[in-house]
């Protein structure tokens, strides 16, 4: 109902903007079918991406991602079926398309504006509810540990198998009339034990609390679904034969992806040039030359390229420590600011041109560290599987890395990105880099 009141709202400014009168004004009812074929289309895309269930909370930009692209297709849509389906019937009065695309550009914010704030009304009520987390002690320590890194604000509450009855019993906390009342007071219920693993007559329990519209999360749709990585401690080959992270490499998406990255980096290259040749007088003021900064790195199917960057560091810093800490003394003053930025990324818009990396994708990483990270961490050569980016999924949701652990980290997210792989999950990382540009991050 918000949406469409908002859309009837986008209508009338557009119309009155361009024509210089309200819907219907002077079209007379052929208009009105006009712009009502435009709102079901508009309203049924929204619809078809998703718009009216309710987000996870970690997952408010990822709504906001297959909204726009939901409202673009649906755009598209409703313009093929007025000017090309109904082409020449005499009742339809095609509209001018600029008042449609202006009605689209004027909803879209209009409609963003209020999900957010639905959004945060639905997460302050949703905070107040717990998990209900139940396994063996090690791994509830374990998933305690893992659960304060989230950001989630619900509290928890956690049971080992137990202290939780599946038969008839007393009133307190954990017994069988407490259990009755689960699908009403918690959130979700999460495994941290596969469930073949579990006693059979609480499986049984959850899997009919599950169809009962209470989820019941395993460790792994846990980190997937509302954590948005994958829990690489708990992988197994058998997991990864599971997944299906040949996606990336068969998916027409590549292809897609592949004439964006050459489109936006040539456009970027062009216009950022005159960033360009400001950044690098800054660096040869500062501490002279060389002002790229080339470091082989490995791609998709491990080749090797040289990546390029605007020096900001003391010439042969990478003979020195493989990282770089917070207040890392090679780090020139003109870096520092180059990488408050990010300004010193730029340039890899001529590895993307070239072909040896996306605009979005895991971090290209250092050829010097790869085959310990591929010793010491399973599964690490899966993140070969895609080209590298400029920004990513990884590098959006952690920190800098100064270790192998961090590696370890940043591998659940890398891994996450692959598996899902996505026209939407690219759109969502676009807005979560602009929005993390913009605050002023940079290493």
């Amino acid at each position: 109902m918000v949406d469409a009141v908002l859309l009837l709202g986008a209508l009338a400014a557009a119309s009155a903007l361009r024509l210089g009168y309200l819907p219907g004004g002077e079209s007379g009812r052929g208009g009105w079918i006009s712009y009502i074929l435009y709102g079901v289309c508009i309203l049924g895309g929204a619809a078809i991406s998703g718009a009216y269930h309710k987000p996870v909370q970690l997952r408010r930009l990822s709504a906001a991602a297959e909204f726009m692209l939901g409202t673009a297709l649906a755009t598209a849509a409703a313009l093929f079926t007025i000017y090309v389906v109904f082409l020449g019937a005499d009742r339809v009065v095609q509209e001018s398309r600029a008042v449609l695309l202006l009605s689209t550009a004027l909803f879209l914010p209009a409609a963003l504006v209020a999900r957010e704030a639905g959004y945060r009304i639905q997460a302050r009520i949703a905070r107040s509810r717990p998990y209900l987390v139940i396994g063996h002690p090690e791994s509830l320590k374990e998933f305690s540990i893992a659960y304060d890194k989230t950001g989630l604000k619900n509290p928890v509450v956690a049971l080992t198998e137990d202290e939780v009855p599946f038969t008839d019993g007393g009133g307190g906390p954990g017994t069988a009339v407490f259990w009755q009342n689960v699908a009403r007071r918690y959130e979700a219920v999460i495994l941290t034990e596969p469930p073949e693993e579990m006693f059979p007559g609480l499986i049984e329990k959850l899997v009919r609390m599950h169809f009962a519209q209470l989820p019941v999360l395993t460790l792994n749709a846990f980190y997937s679904s509302m954590w948005r990585q994958v829990p690489t401690l708990h992988l197994n080959p058998a997991w990864v034969f599971e997944q299906d992270f040949s996606l990336a490499e068969r998916s027409h998406y590549r292809l897609i992806k592949r004439g964006f990255d050459i489109l936006v980096s040539l456009v970027l290259l062009v216009a950022l040039l005159p960033l360009f040749l400001m950044a690098a007088l800054a660096i040869v003021v500062d501490s002279g030359r060389p002002v790229f900064f080339r470091q082989p790195r490995v791609g998709r199917n491990r080749k090797v390229f040289l990546i390029l960057k605007f020096r900001t560091m003391v010439v042969g810093a990478d003979a020195g420590p493989a990282y770089t800490s917070g207040n890392d003394s090679r780090v020139t003053r003109a870096g520092k600011f180059l990488r408050l930025f990010r300004i010193d990324e730029l340039p890899q818009l001529a590895n993307v041109l070239a072909g040896d990396m996306s605009l979005i994708g895991p971090r290209p990483e250092w050829v010097r560290l790869v085959p310990d990270y591929e010793r010491d961490i399973p599964f690490y050569h899966l993140r070969h599987l895609v080209k590298p980016g400029i920004t990513g999924w990884a590098q959006l949701n952690f920190p800098y890395g100064e270790s192998l652990s961090d590696a370890m980290e940043k591998l659940r997210f890398d891994l996450y990105y692959i598996r899902f792989y996505s026209p939407v999950l690219d759109l969502e990382i676009v807005l979560k880099t602009i929005l993390h540009v913009l605050s002023v991050h940079g290493r």
